[in-house]
């Protein structure tokens, strides 16, 4: 609300007239940004969808854990016990679960692994009728830059000819490698501007690294596939549970509801 009209009204019997009238303006709910125009709700919106995303994270690995300790596949105490030693290589589990036996914890920690970072999935379609033609046009180049940053992540692991995203992100170190520290490089970390502070919007341009969802889904099916000769607690249907904790897109409501 940028305005609001005001009057004050005289009602006596026997007097009854218009005695004072005006407006009230507010601040400009716009706010400039790094030389752009940024409105407060906007602001509000991102970090309601970051406190949001990472409740949602935390809610899929708690039901994933908590599945997998049902039906007796691994114990909490185990789980912290390994994570307690935070010296494990969770690609290469990811990848070794492709073709042989890993241990429990291990497949657990590689499912959380995956569980936290799903990939990219378009959910929302831009609206015609909430949205102006400046706000359509930098949907329509911003959708432009998540397709191209897609195509190329994708292409690379096709024409790799690796399995898995895992598998690219081990032995692809011209594209998944930090240069500098040779530690493997597969999130976009935004470059610091000179006061050595992040940049701010998150936008996706066509040269980061942008995972789809279903190459993800595809690792996950894969590697359960796998694991499956070895664990009898991994049956078709306990399978198919696992993958919809970790994909589906109403976890919190079920996750919820299993309290």
């Amino acid at each position: 609300i940028g305005s609001v009209g005001w009057a004050v009204v005289r009602n006596d019997d026997d007097c009854k007239r218009l005695e004072d009238f005006g407006v009230r303006i507010f601040e400009s709910g716009e706010i400039i940004e790094s030389n752009k125009n940024i409105r407060k709700s906007q602001r509000r919106r991102k970090y309601r969808g970051m406190r949001r995303r990472i409740r949602r994270r935390n809610h899929r690995k708690e039901r994933l854990k908590n599945y997998l300790e049902n039906i007796e596949f691994v114990s909490r105490a185990e789980l912290s016990e390994f994570f307690a030693k935070n010296n494990h290589d969770i690609i290469d589990i990811r990848v070794r679960a492709l073709d042989e036996m890993v241990t429990p914890v291990e497949l657990t920690a590689a499912l959380l692994h995956i569980a936290k970072r799903r990939g990219y999935k378009a959910f929302y379609e831009l609206s015609d009728e909430n949205n102006n033609a400046k706000d359509k046009k930098a949907k329509e180049e911003e959708e432009k830059d998540i397709y191209k940053a897609l195509t190329n992540t994708a292409d690379v692991i096709k024409n790799g000819g690796y399995r898995s995203i895992a598998e690219a992100i081990m032995k692809d170190s011209e594209h998944f490698s930090d240069k500098i520290s040779g530690r493997y490089k597969y999130r976009n970390i935004k470059e610091k501007d000179e006061k050595g502070k992040k940049e701010s919007g998150g936008k996706i341009s066509e040269n980061d690294i942008l995972f789809p969802t279903e190459m993800f889904e595809d690792e996950v099916r894969k590697i359960l596939g796998k694991q499956k000769e070895f664990y009898p607690q991994l049956t078709d249907e306990s399978i198919d549970k696992i993958f919809d904790i970790i994909f589906s897109e109403k976890e919190v409501i079920k996750w919820i509801l299993e309290k």
